[in-house]
């Protein structure tokens, strides 16, 4: 990666099970393939995903990331 960043925790508590998540961000160059298995999305694209719960707060802040740049 170009640029490899933390940005912060999220904790998320299901009934029966916590979650505490540690948050990162990676830059690449336009031109820089998704790992196999992986697929990188456009702001617009994340847009129309469909995120479950538990990983709202990453959207947020991949949201956040990329407005900035």
């Amino acid at each position: 990666a170009d640029e490899c960043a933390s940005e912060g925790e999220a904790r998320h508590v299901f009934t029966h099970q916590v979650w505490n998540m540690h948050l990162y961000s990676l830059q690449v160059s336009a031109d820089t393939a998704a790992p196999e298995g992986w697929q990188f999305f456009t702001l617009e694209e994340m847009q129309r995903l469909t995120i479950p719960t538990a990983m709202k707060a990453s959207l947020r802040i991949a949201r956040e990331r990329l407005q900035r740049i």
